[in-house]
């Protein structure tokens, strides 16, 4: 289905808001709308935002950085004691300074080495006034690359694991979708349910009012006793209250499924029965091999041991530390601006640095075996994720593939109910048949529409439900991370 057409969709529901006529809506409508405009497909959509932009900051990281560090204008003013050559003495002397510096500097960390690269240029001028009025410049330029030669690769790290945390944000929006199917469908049937509950109430009393005349007219002839003629009255009293009740149901669902639709209140819903799919059952195998591939809660795992292994390699690598750093480049100071870039001076730095623990009581050996233990721990629970999914994957499959001949057998049960509850209104006219025995049909003809609906919403539930958790289309057959584009 194309965003063009769920457009379309969305804005024939607004459209029409206002008018009173009833409108049609099938479920796949409604889950289209629901995955569209519902509160749920906002919040989804922008939490997969977020983590996109985490993913974005990420992968711009490892592109060069440039800064632009200013001070304008920096004055102080004091007093400042200064030895008099002539009086051959201290005084305090008034002194004004005005100081200012520019600095241009460019960042790189190298994933290679996990090392980081900087070069910056810098610019200093510092102005005196007052008796010894003077101006001096000094400039920088500098490269310089820093090491740690212990501690772990951060970057080789993070390469690895934000490739798959955005991996997961992506299956958690489509799983999101999925769910809010789930729930469409859970709403549309309720309504579905509401509105065929009362039609049925409302044929229940018609025929009871039309029982109830019938009734009168044999009382006055002595067809029938005053007990019956009492049963007739209660029975059409009971069908208008059942029909007040289930008017209020049918509001109720109505209700609660346009507000998770966020569509207007003004807008009159009919539900109508779904048709099955056509095709053939759902192979076990099929489910599970695609599940193991695309579900998240895998993915995450997945995700949790890489991080877990490079905290164990954290604690190994913080036993000690050694880092080394190289510097390189030219200096100047002079007077006058433009004489501070001829014959510069050079500089050349190298550091090596080193920590080393003497006594730290066993804390990094209990480091490295918690790292490990949660490990261990998070290969336990992987391990059960995967009997868990396996599990559902089987319980779903059975379930759904069950509803079929379930619902084939509540439509067959609803027709047969049908006709039985016509029969015994129209043998109670003829005074073959009691209100004891229609009260009997009616209560069976409730029950198999229940049992017809509720096969049906069992149907589509679980099969939205493995939709969700193998993240594959069965329909087209498709991975629904093919044919889904996230962030619409």
């Amino acid at each position: 289905m194309n965003i063009r057409y769920i457009s379309l969709l969305v804005a024939l529901f607004f459209i029409l808001k206002n008018q009173a006529q009833v409108q049609e809506l099938s479920l796949e409508e409604a889950i289209v709308i629901a995955q569209k405009e519902s509160f749920d497909a906002f919040k989804a959509k922008n939490v997969l935002l977020t983590e996109k932009l985490d993913y974005e900051n990420f992968h711009f990281s490892k592109y060069p950085k440039f800064f632009l560090s200013l001070s304008p204008g920096n004055y102080s003013r004091s007093n400042q004691e200064q030895w008099n050559y002539n009086t051959e003495s201290y005084e305090f002397v008034e002194v004004n300074r005005l100081f200012s510096n520019a600095k241009i500097s460019l960042n790189q960390d190298i994933g290679f080495t996990g090392g980081n690269l900087s070069v910056f240029s810098n610019i200093y001028r510092n102005q005196s006034y007052g008796n010894n009025t003077s101006t001096n410049y000094n400039q920088a330029i500098s490269i310089s690359y820093s090491q740690s030669i212990k501690d772990i690769n951060y970057v080789k790290w993070k390469n690895k694991t934000e490739v798959l945390k955005l991996a997961e944000a992506n299956r958690n929006y489509i799983e999101g979708k999925e769910s809010m199917a789930i729930k469409t469908t859970q709403l549309y049937f309720d309504l579905l349910f509401s509105q065929t509950s009362l039609a049925i109430a409302e044929i229940n009393k018609a025929n009871a009012d039309s029982l109830y005349i019938i009734g009168l007219a044999k009382s006055k002839v002595g067809e029938i006793t005053n007990n019956d003629l009492l049963n007739l009255k209660l029975k059409k009293t009971n069908a208008e209250i059942e029909v007040y009740m289930t008017e209020f149901n049918e509001k109720e669902a109505s209700f609660t499924l346009k507000d998770f639709l966020n569509i207007s209140r003004e807008i009159e819903i009919k539900c109508y029965e779904p048709k099955t799919r056509n095709h053939d059952l759902i192979d076990y195998e099929k489910v599970r091999k695609v599940t193991l591939s695309n579900n998240s809660d895998i993915f995450y795992f997945n995700r949790k041991i890489i991080e877990l292994e490079r905290n164990i390699k954290k604690a190994k690598s913080s036993k000690y530390d050694i880092n080394i750093s190289a510097n390189i480049g030219y200096n100047k100071s002079g007077e006058e601006y433009p004489n501070i870039y001829r014959n510069m001076d050079e500089m050349q730095a190298f550091n090596v640095s080193m920590i080393l623990p003497l006594l730290t009581w066993g804390s990094n050996k209990r480091k490295i075996q918690k790292a490990e233990i949660q490990k261990e721990i998070t290969l336990r629970e992987k391990d059960e994720v995967y009997k868990y999914v396996e599990k559902e994957i089987f319980r779903i499959i059975n379930q759904y593939n069950l509803q079929s001949k379930i619902i084939n057998s509540t439509s067959k049960a609803k027709t047969i109910s049908q006709k039985s509850y016509q029969i015994m209104n129209k043998r109670y006219v003829l005074g073959k048949a009691s209100i004891i025995q229609i009260n009997e049909a009616y209560r069976e003809l409730q029950q198999a529409h229940s049992n017809y609906i509720e096969a049906l919403k069992n149907y589509w539930v679980y099969y939205y439900s493995l939709r969700k958790l193998s993240l594959y289309d069965f329909e087209n057959e498709k991975n629904l991370l093919e044919i889904i584009k996230l962030g619409e």
